[in-house]
Protein backbone atom coordinates (compact mmCIF):
# COMPACT_ATOMS: atom_id res chain seq x y z
CA UNK A 1 0.00 0.00 0.00
CA UNK A 2 3.21 2.34 0.45
CA UNK A 3 3.26 3.37 -3.40
CA UNK A 4 -0.23 4.15 -3.80
CA UNK A 5 -0.26 6.40 -0.30
CA UNK A 6 3.23 8.02 -1.90
CA UNK A 7 1.68 8.65 -5.01
CA UNK A 8 -1.82 9.83 -3.72
CA UNK A 9 -0.26 12.32 -1.56
CA UNK A 10 1.86 13.39 -4.53
CA UNK A 11 -1.11 14.08 -6.17
CA UNK A 12 -2.99 15.72 -3.35
CA UNK A 13 0.05 18.13 -2.62
CA UNK A 14 -0.27 19.13 -6.04
CA UNK A 15 -3.59 19.98 -5.98
CA UNK A 16 -3.87 21.66 -2.82
CA UNK A 17 -0.24 23.82 -4.27
CA UNK A 18 -2.54 26.83 -4.20
CA UNK A 19 -3.63 26.70 -0.73
CA UNK A 20 0.59 26.96 -0.05
CA UNK A 21 0.99 30.21 -2.01
CA UNK A 22 -2.15 32.36 -0.22
CA UNK A 23 0.72 34.00 1.87
CA UNK A 24 2.59 34.87 -0.56
CA UNK A 25 -0.34 36.10 -3.08
CA UNK A 26 1.29 40.28 -3.76
CA UNK A 27 4.80 38.77 -5.47
CA UNK A 28 4.98 38.38 -9.08
CA UNK A 29 4.88 35.12 -10.77
CA UNK A 30 8.44 35.31 -11.41
CA UNK A 31 9.46 35.78 -8.22
CA UNK A 32 7.85 32.89 -6.74
CA UNK A 33 9.22 30.43 -9.29
CA UNK A 34 12.81 31.74 -7.88
CA UNK A 35 12.06 31.13 -4.21
CA UNK A 36 10.36 27.76 -5.08
CA UNK A 37 13.16 27.00 -7.54
CA UNK A 38 15.39 28.09 -4.69
CA UNK A 39 14.59 26.79 -1.66
CA UNK A 40 13.07 23.31 -3.55
CA UNK A 41 17.03 22.45 -4.80
CA UNK A 42 18.03 23.44 -1.47
CA UNK A 43 16.48 20.65 0.42
CA UNK A 44 16.91 18.55 -3.15
CA UNK A 45 20.56 18.70 -2.40
CA UNK A 46 19.94 17.97 1.35
CA UNK A 47 18.02 15.23 0.54
CA UNK A 48 21.33 14.30 -1.67
CA UNK A 49 23.87 14.72 1.04
CA UNK A 50 22.22 13.41 4.10
CA UNK A 51 21.49 9.88 1.28
CA UNK A 52 25.21 9.76 0.07
CA UNK A 53 23.83 10.31 -3.64
CA UNK A 54 25.24 13.03 -4.99
CA UNK A 55 28.27 12.14 -5.64
CA UNK A 56 27.59 8.65 -7.27
CA UNK A 57 24.52 11.13 -9.14
CA UNK A 58 27.69 13.34 -10.32
CA UNK A 59 29.83 10.23 -11.58
CA UNK A 60 26.88 8.78 -13.75
CA UNK A 61 27.01 12.38 -15.74
CA UNK A 62 27.61 13.42 -19.17
CA UNK A 63 27.07 15.89 -21.13
CA UNK A 64 24.34 13.89 -23.70
CA UNK A 65 22.45 13.45 -20.43
CA UNK A 66 22.94 17.08 -19.30
CA UNK A 67 21.87 18.43 -22.54
CA UNK A 68 18.65 16.36 -22.62
CA UNK A 69 17.84 17.71 -19.15
CA UNK A 70 18.31 21.04 -19.93
CA UNK A 71 16.36 20.53 -22.79
CA UNK A 72 13.50 18.69 -21.25
CA UNK A 73 13.50 21.23 -18.35
CA UNK A 74 12.59 24.17 -20.42
CA UNK A 75 8.79 22.72 -21.08
CA UNK A 76 9.07 21.71 -16.87
CA UNK A 77 9.59 25.53 -16.38
CA UNK A 78 7.33 27.17 -18.60
CA UNK A 79 4.86 24.18 -16.98
CA UNK A 80 5.13 25.54 -13.73
CA UNK A 81 5.93 29.15 -14.61
CA UNK A 82 2.67 29.02 -15.55
CA UNK A 83 0.99 27.09 -13.31
CA UNK A 84 2.15 29.71 -10.61
CA UNK A 85 0.84 32.76 -12.74
CA UNK A 86 -2.63 31.08 -12.60
CA UNK A 87 -2.49 30.81 -9.07
CA UNK A 88 -1.40 34.65 -8.36
CA UNK A 89 -3.95 35.92 -11.13
CA UNK A 90 -6.83 33.56 -9.75
CA UNK A 91 -7.19 31.54 -12.92
CA UNK A 92 -6.93 28.29 -10.77
CA UNK A 93 -10.10 26.55 -12.19
CA UNK A 94 -8.87 27.62 -15.82
CA UNK A 95 -5.80 25.75 -15.74
CA UNK A 96 -7.23 22.88 -13.66
CA UNK A 97 -8.28 22.10 -17.64
CA UNK A 98 -5.05 22.00 -18.49
CA UNK A 99 -4.40 19.65 -15.39
CA UNK A 100 -7.31 17.23 -16.73
CA UNK A 101 -6.24 17.62 -20.67
CA UNK A 102 -2.80 16.44 -19.91
CA UNK A 103 -2.75 12.98 -19.86
CA UNK A 104 -5.07 12.91 -22.63
CA UNK A 105 -2.05 14.97 -25.16
CA UNK A 106 0.89 13.68 -23.88
CA UNK A 107 -0.86 9.93 -25.53
CA UNK A 108 -1.81 12.16 -28.27
CA UNK A 109 1.80 13.25 -28.92
CA UNK A 110 2.84 9.36 -28.19
CA UNK A 111 0.47 8.25 -31.49
CA UNK A 112 2.65 10.41 -33.70
CA UNK A 113 5.97 10.46 -31.89
CA UNK A 114 6.36 7.28 -31.16
CA UNK A 115 3.80 5.28 -33.21
CA UNK A 116 1.23 4.35 -30.17
CA UNK A 117 -2.11 3.20 -31.76
CA UNK A 118 -5.35 4.72 -30.57
CA UNK A 119 -8.48 3.61 -30.76
CA UNK A 120 -11.93 5.29 -32.39
CA UNK A 121 -13.21 5.83 -29.28
CA UNK A 122 -10.02 8.00 -27.93
CA UNK A 123 -10.16 9.68 -30.96
CA UNK A 124 -13.98 10.46 -30.37
CA UNK A 125 -13.06 11.47 -26.85
CA UNK A 126 -10.01 13.99 -28.29
CA UNK A 127 -12.12 15.58 -30.37
CA UNK A 128 -15.06 16.39 -27.77
CA UNK A 129 -12.33 18.05 -25.71
CA UNK A 130 -10.97 20.11 -28.45
CA UNK A 131 -14.95 20.95 -29.32
CA UNK A 132 -15.15 22.16 -25.52
CA UNK A 133 -12.29 23.66 -24.95
CA UNK A 134 -13.38 26.16 -28.05
CA UNK A 135 -16.81 26.56 -26.69
CA UNK A 136 -15.02 27.19 -23.02
CA UNK A 137 -13.44 30.20 -25.44
CA UNK A 138 -16.68 31.12 -27.30
CA UNK A 139 -18.39 31.36 -23.75
CA UNK A 140 -15.82 33.16 -21.86
CA UNK A 141 -14.86 35.62 -25.46
CA UNK A 142 -11.24 34.44 -24.83
CA UNK A 143 -9.43 30.49 -25.23
CA UNK A 144 -8.02 29.43 -21.89
CA UNK A 145 -4.48 30.28 -23.03
CA UNK A 146 -3.14 29.56 -19.66
CA UNK A 147 -4.65 25.79 -19.57
CA UNK A 148 -3.41 25.50 -23.31
CA UNK A 149 0.32 26.41 -22.51
CA UNK A 150 0.42 24.53 -19.66
CA UNK A 151 -0.87 21.29 -21.50
CA UNK A 152 1.36 21.55 -24.17
CA UNK A 153 4.67 22.25 -21.75
CA UNK A 154 3.73 19.40 -19.52
CA UNK A 155 2.81 17.07 -22.50
CA UNK A 156 5.83 17.22 -24.21
CA UNK A 157 7.93 17.37 -21.11
CA UNK A 158 6.10 14.05 -20.18
CA UNK A 159 6.83 12.50 -24.01
CA UNK A 160 10.80 13.38 -23.83
CA UNK A 161 10.91 11.96 -20.56
CA UNK A 162 9.49 8.69 -22.24
CA UNK A 163 11.66 9.25 -25.23
CA UNK A 164 14.42 9.89 -22.99
CA UNK A 165 14.46 8.31 -19.67
CA UNK A 166 17.16 9.41 -17.35
CA UNK A 167 17.62 8.85 -13.61
CA UNK A 168 15.42 10.99 -11.74
CA UNK A 169 17.11 12.83 -9.08
CA UNK A 170 19.66 13.45 -11.91
CA UNK A 171 17.29 14.93 -14.43
CA UNK A 172 15.31 16.89 -11.45
CA UNK A 173 18.44 18.65 -10.08
CA UNK A 174 19.62 19.47 -13.35
CA UNK A 175 16.32 21.00 -14.13
CA UNK A 176 16.26 23.08 -11.01
CA UNK A 177 19.35 24.31 -11.24
CA UNK A 178 18.22 25.72 -15.24
CA UNK A 179 15.78 27.29 -14.08
CA UNK A 180 17.82 29.24 -10.82
CA UNK A 181 20.44 29.87 -13.45
CA UNK A 182 17.99 31.29 -15.66
CA UNK A 183 16.22 33.54 -12.92
CA UNK A 184 19.92 34.45 -11.50
CA UNK A 185 21.26 36.08 -14.87
CA UNK A 186 17.27 37.84 -15.48
CA UNK A 187 17.74 39.07 -11.93
CA UNK A 188 21.13 40.90 -12.17
CA UNK A 189 20.72 42.51 -15.53
CA UNK A 190 17.19 43.21 -15.66
CA UNK A 191 16.44 43.53 -11.69
CA UNK A 192 13.73 46.35 -11.95
CA UNK A 193 11.57 44.58 -14.79
CA UNK A 194 11.82 41.00 -13.04
CA UNK A 195 11.15 42.45 -9.29
CA UNK A 196 12.86 39.76 -7.58
CA UNK A 197 13.12 41.66 -3.70
CA UNK A 198 14.89 40.33 -0.95
CA UNK A 199 12.66 41.60 1.81
CA UNK A 200 10.32 40.41 3.10
CA UNK A 201 8.08 39.42 6.16
CA UNK A 202 9.01 36.05 8.26
CA UNK A 203 6.10 34.60 7.50
CA UNK A 204 6.59 35.25 4.41
CA UNK A 205 10.12 33.30 4.35
CA UNK A 206 8.37 30.69 5.73
CA UNK A 207 5.73 30.87 3.29
CA UNK A 208 8.85 30.70 0.39
CA UNK A 209 10.31 27.73 2.39
CA UNK A 210 7.69 25.92 2.47
CA UNK A 211 7.07 26.10 -0.84
CA UNK A 212 10.28 25.04 -1.63
CA UNK A 213 10.06 22.19 0.96
CA UNK A 214 6.63 20.70 -0.86
CA UNK A 215 7.69 21.32 -4.00
CA UNK A 216 10.87 18.76 -3.17
CA UNK A 217 9.24 16.46 -0.98
CA UNK A 218 6.50 15.59 -3.61
CA UNK A 219 8.66 15.37 -6.61
CA UNK A 220 10.99 12.66 -4.47
CA UNK A 221 8.07 10.83 -3.86
CA UNK A 222 6.40 11.01 -7.28
CA UNK A 223 9.74 10.02 -8.82
CA UNK A 224 10.43 6.78 -6.30
CA UNK A 225 7.12 5.00 -6.11
CA UNK A 226 5.34 6.29 -9.50
CA UNK A 227 7.10 3.32 -11.26
CA UNK A 228 5.58 0.92 -8.63
CA UNK A 229 1.87 1.87 -9.05
CA UNK A 230 0.22 0.42 -12.15
CA UNK A 231 -0.20 3.28 -14.99
CA UNK A 232 -4.22 2.52 -15.21
CA UNK A 233 -4.54 3.53 -11.52
CA UNK A 234 -1.84 5.94 -11.48
CA UNK A 235 -4.15 7.69 -14.35
CA UNK A 236 -6.85 7.58 -12.49
CA UNK A 237 -5.61 9.10 -8.89
CA UNK A 238 -4.33 11.70 -11.16
CA UNK A 239 -8.12 13.06 -11.63
CA UNK A 240 -7.42 13.87 -7.75
CA UNK A 241 -5.58 17.05 -9.22
CA UNK A 242 -7.45 19.28 -11.06
CA UNK A 243 -10.54 18.38 -8.88
CA UNK A 244 -8.95 20.08 -6.10
CA UNK A 245 -7.58 22.76 -8.19
CA UNK A 246 -11.01 23.76 -8.46
CA UNK A 247 -12.26 23.48 -5.00
CA UNK A 248 -9.15 25.73 -4.25
CA UNK A 249 -9.94 28.05 -6.65
CA UNK A 250 -13.65 28.14 -5.49
CA UNK A 251 -13.07 27.90 -1.91
CA UNK A 252 -9.51 29.96 -1.27
CA UNK A 253 -9.42 32.33 -4.23
CA UNK A 254 -13.24 33.32 -4.49
CA UNK A 255 -13.12 32.58 -8.36
CA UNK A 256 -16.11 31.73 -9.90
CA UNK A 257 -17.29 29.81 -13.21
CA UNK A 258 -20.68 30.24 -15.02
CA UNK A 259 -23.04 27.74 -15.89
CA UNK A 260 -21.65 27.42 -19.53
CA UNK A 261 -18.53 27.11 -18.48
CA UNK A 262 -19.17 24.18 -16.00
CA UNK A 263 -21.06 22.59 -18.48
CA UNK A 264 -17.91 22.91 -20.67
CA UNK A 265 -15.95 21.90 -17.89
CA UNK A 266 -17.80 18.74 -17.42
CA UNK A 267 -17.92 17.64 -20.39
CA UNK A 268 -14.07 17.56 -20.75
CA UNK A 269 -14.08 15.46 -17.38
CA UNK A 270 -16.23 13.05 -19.06
CA UNK A 271 -14.52 13.13 -22.34
CA UNK A 272 -10.96 12.88 -20.63
CA UNK A 273 -12.42 9.49 -18.49
CA UNK A 274 -13.73 8.00 -21.38
CA UNK A 275 -10.24 8.40 -23.03
CA UNK A 276 -8.34 7.14 -19.84
CA UNK A 277 -10.49 4.19 -19.69
CA UNK A 278 -10.65 2.98 -23.33
CA UNK A 279 -7.28 2.52 -23.14
CA UNK A 280 -7.21 0.49 -20.43
CA UNK A 281 -9.30 -1.64 -22.29
CA UNK A 282 -7.32 -1.41 -25.19
CA UNK A 283 -4.33 -2.57 -23.58
CA UNK A 284 -5.89 -5.55 -22.23
CA UNK A 285 -7.17 -6.24 -25.70
CA UNK A 286 -3.71 -6.05 -26.38
CA UNK A 287 -2.22 -8.43 -24.09
CA UNK A 288 -4.93 -11.19 -24.16
CA UNK A 289 -3.94 -11.53 -27.83
CA UNK A 290 -0.66 -11.67 -27.13
CA UNK A 291 -1.38 -14.29 -24.32
CA UNK A 292 -2.85 -16.25 -27.23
Amino acid sequence: MRPYAALLTTYFIWGIFPLFVTGVLHSTPIELLFYRVFFALFFLLAYLGLTRKIFPLMRTASMKKILTALFTGVFMNVSWATFLASIMFSQNIQVSLGSLIIPVFSIFLSRFFLGESLIVLQYTALIVIIAALFAYGFFNEVLPRLAIIMTIAESFYGFFQKKYPQEPLFKTFIEFSLVLFVLIFLMLFFHEKVGIRFSHQPSEWASFILIGFVSTFSLLLYNIFVERVPFQVSSILQFFIPILQVLCGYFLYGERISTASFFCYAVVFCATIVFTVSGFRKKNVELIRISK
